[in-house]
């Protein structure tokens, strides 16, 4: 069913990307752009409303057909084409821009890695995700975005909304547990994000660097170990973050209107997507702002200036000002950070792509390119701002509100992602020209078979995929899948069986229980730093089974818990499975390889 969902999801949006594409004033479709700008105008349509009015997933309904009928209008080839016509252009295949047979194999593979997950895991590992997954839930089933209605209406909850606001979406429509949503979606942004860099490599110099930016991204690990470590905020972040890049960047060269709102826009999908990646796009646009000042390129024009700043903050402020309005009193309050990160973090996690990116700037340095020349200053520069808010500590000590917003962890891991695949992919397209003509041509005759050859051995990765898995874990230092087969299970049992009102006491641990049985549950996990009221998040998250369990018979029953799920024999819990089963308060239901699910009679 994972597949079924990517697969949907998949076609949808990179489908509307591609229809979309001819209509964008650039010089060759660029579906990637496009169909990153197309889910953007979802998530950031869906936030806006439930901002400015209330969550409804009928109004995401009319605004996929809003897009669909834009795409049918306006973006289509035989469109674009005729506009074309009209100027007096009569462009050839080969210069229409469209991906080659072998660019779309490479991205087909690239797309068959995103799938591997799927097939190796049954749900999405670590706690990031489990988060996510409850604040899915709420706003599923309570109808906002920042608040953990219905079970906790009263708590008010600070988090990026982009993500849960989609996949709720996704979920309700398709009638699928919210953790495959979770997953499938995440491998659709994967190969979103991959034909983005594709896309914005295209943009700076041609199709060449294109490709050598996706090698960069898969290269460097970040992507793969965000996606494969479940934080599928951030990998929401970076898929919008290079569309958004790639839009800034044509702004600052002289774009129109267009490129501007689309700029704005997607640098306010980044935001309500990440907050990590949303501050690192916003150095980014100050380290193009800096690189339109330098000396030694062309003087920017009167109405570049105009569209690279009003233009560009107009619709940034029009994307998430009713979001941050609302939530301003939690932007100003919560603390969801952490200490400033280590050297070693940031060194560590791009272990691969800082060699290539030195490599990329020899490249650029010596390169007749000018655009890929002040990229690369633009990337030296941005970096360096990425490196202060995440190590130094210079920037968040004069804007307090970043450390508090913004984990500099992950800003370490995979902040620097885009700035160094714009590099990396610089030197890669640089080592590959090092290759003697003859093998680059012998290599590129045998590229289906090269492409088969990888199929077979991804094949054969599904085969062994306990130990594929097990080896990525260990290899990428990845959490552990917090949800057991047998919990996994009972969780969908309770979904089928239990009434829509039961509150369910249960362990800390089975963090997915809530999200998989969409009911009330006192193992959320979600960081009480990130309420308006800490100590009531503190209060319903604590570990009172044990409790409970030991004092059952004699103490109260309190909170109206109507059911108990056990993974006994469980050692924080001095009870077992037959005495529990000798309460008069509680009766089994449900004992399935170490689970129980009991009903509390009285």
């Amino acid at each position: 069913m994972s597949l079924f969902i990517v697969f949907v999801v998949g076609a949808v949006i990179i489908g509307a990307g591609a229809m979309l594409s001819p209509t964008w004033p650039t010089s060759q479709p660029r579906v990637g752009l496009s169909a990153a700008f197309s889910l953007a105008l979802l998530v950031g349509g869906a936030v806006w409303w439930s901002s400015l009015f209330a969550w409804e997933t009928l109004v995401i309904d009319y605004m996929m057909f809003a897009l669909v009928s834009f795409v049918v209008l306006g973006g289509t080839l035989s469109g674009a084409q005729a506009r074309a016509e009209e100027r007096g252009e009569e462009l050839e295949d080969r210069d229409m821009g469209w991906p080659g047979p072998q660019d779309l194999v490479f991205l087909a593979l690239v797309g068959i890695v995103a799938v591997l997950p799927l097939v190796l895991t049954q749900m999405p590992p670590g706690y990031s995700s489990a988060e996510t997954g409850y604040l899915t839930l709420t706003a599923k089933l309570g109808g906002t975005l920042d608040t953990l209605a219905p079970f906790h209406p009263t708590i008010r909850y600070l988090h990026p909304p982009g993500y849960p606001a989609i996949v709720a979406y996704l979920s309700a429509q398709m009638h699928q547990p919210i953790p495959l949503v979770l997953f499938g979606l995440g491998t659709v942004l994967v190969m979103i994000a991959a034909w983005g860099a594709y896309d914005l490599g295209s943009e700076i110099a041609d199709k060449r660097l294109g490709r050598a930016l996706i090698v960069a991204l898969l290269v460097g690990l970040g992507m793969l170990r965000t996606f494969l470590g479940g934080d599928f905020t951030l990998l929401m972040g970076l898929a919008f973050g290079i569309t958004a890049v790639t839009f800034l960047m044509r702004t600052a060269q002289g774009g129109n209107r267009s490129d501007a709102i689309g700029a704005g826009l997607m640098l306010g999908a980044t935001i309500i997507a990440s907050f990590e990646l949303g501050l690192v796009l916003l150095l980014g646009y100050v380290a193009l702002l800096v690189g339109m000042l330098l000396p030694g390129r062309e003087r920017p024009s009167g109405k570049t200036w105009l569209m690279m700043t009003v233009g560009v903050l107009a619709a940034l402020a029009f994307g998430i000002g009713p979001w941050v309005a609302r939530n301003w009193d939690l932007l100003t309050t919560v603390n969801r950070s952490s200490a400033a990160a280590e050297l070693s973090t940031f060194l560590g996690f791009n272990a691969i792509l800082l060699p290539l990116a030195l490599v990329g700037l020899w490249a650029a340095w010596v390169s007749s390119e000018r655009l890929v020349r002040w990229m690369a200053v633009v990337s030296v520069i941005w970096l360096l701002l990425i490196l202060d808010v995440a190590v130094i500590g210079i920037l968040p000590s004069v804007l307090p509100m970043i450390r508090r917003l913004v984990d500099p962890n992950a800003l370490a891991q995979l902040g620097a992602m885009i700035p160094l695949a714009i590099l990396g992919g610089i030197g890669v397209l640089w080592l590959w020209e090092q290759i003697p003509q003859a093998w680059r041509g012998l290599m590129r005759d045998r590229v289906y078979w090269l492409a088969g050859a990888a199929g077979v051995v991804l094949v054969l990765i599904i085969v062994a995929s306990e130990s594929t898995w097990q080896f990525l874990r260990t290899s990428l230092d990845l959490p552990e899948v917090a949800s057991t087969p047998a919990e996994t299970a009972a969780a969908l049992w309770a979904f089928d069986n239990l009434p829509d009102d039961a509150r369910i006491l249960t362990e800390d641990h089975l963090v997915w229980l809530p999200v998989l049985t969409e009911r009330d549950a006192s193992s959320a996990y979600i960081f009480a730093e990130s309420a308006n009221e800490p100590e009531a998040v503190t209060a319903f998250t604590a570990d009172a089974l044990p409790d409970w369990l030991n004092n059952h018979e004699t103490g109260p029953i309190g909170n109206d818990w109507t059911h108990i799920v056990t993974t006994l024999p469980d050692d924080s819990i001095d009870v077992t499975v037959s005495q529990l089963d000798e309460s008069s308060a509680l009766r089994l239901i449900y004992d399935v390889d170490g689970v129980q699910v009991w009903e509390i009679t009285k």
